[in-house]
């Protein structure tokens, strides 16, 4: 038994550098059919490189509203009173003010969610694609 265990061990040992060049070869040709598939559905370049640049610009804009929202989730709003128990304190439009900038960050960030959503739905294998890529800033590309 204890010969079994050992066999065993060091077959995955020795399958281990084999299995890691399979997965890279899998991921490879995955890549591959993307471009294919890339280039079949949007076969102009330049109209792929908005799409790509498009995809950066709503990655940033998801990153930056739920940085918004982050930090907005740490103010310590009306000593930590939970926005109903304000409500009720303070009335429905004295909270609506007072939740007003954390409402938008929320809203803001919902937003850009469905617009990341919306282009990443539309252009699953260019997603793909660019998730392999840097993601550049946004405002440094030219459109």
């Amino acid at each position: 038994m204890d010969n079994e265990k050992l066999t065993i061990k060091n077959l995955t040992n020795l399958l281990a550098p084999a299995m890691k060049s399979l997965e890279s070869i899998d991921k490879s040709l995955a890549i591959l059919a993307d471009l294919q598939l890339a280039q079949e559905f949007v076969a102009d370049p330049a109209t792929r490189t908005k799409l790509y640049r498009r995809m950066d610009k709503a990655h940033h804009t998801l990153a930056s509203t739920q940085k918004a929202v982050r930090d907005m989730t740490k103010r310590d709003i009306n000593g930590g009173m939970t926005r109903d128990a304000y409500t009720a304190e303070n009335g429905a439009e004295a909270a609506a003010e007072e939740y007003r900038e954390f409402d938008e960050a929320v809203e803001a960030n919902t937003a850009a969610y469905r617009a990341l959503n919306l282009i990443t739905n539309m252009y699953p294998m260019l997603d793909r694609l660019n998730r392999h890529a840097p993601r550049p800033d946004p405002t440094d590309a030219n459109e």
